[in-house]
């Protein structure tokens, strides 16, 4: 019978009834105790029912059995040493009580919902009032527009259905927080802003259209870019190529007339050669020009001078063409990932009609040529 009254003999204690024990402050009321030796030390055994301090629930607990965890209890019944345990809450342990043992974990650790089943409300709001709706809303993909804070919805509503831009039940466009999200939606309420239209604005604000069709493409933008990019290389290297052949004549008709001439080198072209090589162009000062001394000059001096004023010109142009290559070098190599980032933020603000226009992928690829060049 619970709470019936168990007397101590073990030596040290004198004789003294219990049913019920103390440790911090809580009565455990006694359903079995006795005494015994464990490896030679005196030991409390018993179990028992312990209130909780919260529901108006009790636990079944023991004591005693463990060398490491030896129970002593002093003459008014409070626990002087060890650990008292719950037990399981196994189906023979279950008291004939109303109401019944407290069941740890199960739905007590699940935050009521709203009849959706979900832990959102059914405009995607959470207990704490903030936006967790996953995803977030049609089509999203990570790095699409989302208002990080939680505080409102995709279309600008807070937990109370209030929107941030008019301070009212209603958007804008006279949608209230239901409509936008009851499918189907009707006019005015199906054509609006982008979600989360606010977060990237600026001149190129994404749209829904232009948004669907960047997640079109995203798998094949860093490829097409990257064959625009060794393309466009190409085109420059060809420029380089011809360039330099140019350069290489201008250079031998000059080389012609300074020997023609009999003029010591180093006078026009440098002492090694710096001012004829390729390259030359950079150690001027200034771009060089013909000389009006109001005099007339042998026809050959005048051809050594424009063709070296040529070579200038011809030099610069091909060093140009030169830096252009290891600029789309380096943004082919080093910077793919934010061209393909940047663009995708260009396909994300298309307009409707933008969108459909560049659906067809040979006209987004030559927008594309048009935009990296």
């Amino acid at each position: 019978m619970l709470g019936k009254l168990y007397t101590g003999t073990l030596s040290g204690y004198p004789s003294q009834d219990f049913d019920t024990l103390y440790i911090g402050g809580i009565p455990i009321l006694v359903d079995s105790m006795w005494t015994d030796y464990v490896s030679g030390h005196e030991d409390w055994f018993g179990n028992g029912w312990a209130p909780l301090p919260f529901g108006n629930q009790v636990v079944r607990v023991e004591w005693g059995g463990d060398l490491n965890n030896l129970i002593t209890i002093d003459s008014n019944g409070v626990l002087c040493s060890g650990i008292i345990k719950g037990v399981s809450d196994a189906p023979e342990f279950k008291p004939d009580l109303d109401p019944g043992p407290i069941p740890f974990g199960g739905e007590i650790c699940l935050p009521p919902n709203s009849g959706n089943g979900l832990p959102w409300d059914d405009n995607g709001f959470g207990l704490d009032s903030t936006y967790i709706k996953e995803p977030p809303y049609e089509g999203y993909e990570p790095g699409d527009p989302i208002d990080s804070t939680g505080q409102y919805d995709p279309w600008g509503f807070d937990f109370n259905g209030i929107h941030k831009d008019t301070g009212t039940g209603f958007n804008p466009y006279g949608c209230t927080q239901e409509q936008l999200n009851a499918q189907p939606q009707v006019p005015p309420c199906d054509s609006l802003p982008p979600p989360y239209y606010w977060i990237n604005g600026g001149d190129n604000p994404p749209t829904q259209e232009g948004i669907a069709l960047a997640h079109e493409v995203s798998d094949s933008l860093a490829i097409w870019i990257t064959q625009i990019l060794e393309d466009l290389e190409q085109e420059y290297q060809d420029s380089i190529d011809l360039k330099t052949t140019s350069c290489n004549g201008i250079r031998d008709s000059i080389n012609t007339i300074a020997t023609a001439l009999g003029y010591e080198r180093k006078y026009i072209f440098g002492e090694n050669d710096e001012y004829l090589e390729e390259g030359m162009y950079d150690k001027f000062s200034s771009v060089p020009e013909p000389l009006n001394f109001g005099i007339e000059r042998d026809i050959d001096q005048k051809e050594l001078e424009e063709k070296h004023i040529a070579l200038y010109h011809c030099d610069k142009d091909l060093y140009i063409y030169i830096h252009i290559v290891e600029i789309l070098e380096d943004l082919r190599t080093n910077q793919l990932d934010e061209i393909v980032d940047d663009i995708t933020d260009k396909i994300k603000g298309f307009t409707a009609a933008e969108a459909e226009k560049y659906s067809n992928r040979d006209s987004l690829y030559i927008w594309l040529i048009r935009s990296l060049r």
